[in-house]
């Protein structure tokens, strides 16, 4: 079960990061968000996928 992704299947996972990262971008812009504020907060959402949180929360018991 130690599958690599392909060429191929990384290319479609950044496009349709990119292609959600757009409709976020350009609904915010639509719920009347400034060009900025739109940007920002794409921002954050792209951060918040890619990276790992800073804390761990606890396991649930």
């Amino acid at each position: 079960m130690d599958k690599k992704p392909t060429a191929d299947e990384l290319v479609n996972a950044v496009g349709a990061m990119a292609e959600m990262s757009w409709i976020f971008y350009s609904t915010a812009v639509g719920r009347g968000f400034t060009a900025v504020q739109a940007l920002q907060l794409t921002q954050t959402y792209l951060s918040s996928i890619i990276m790992k949180p800073p804390v761990t929360p606890p396991d649930q018991e």
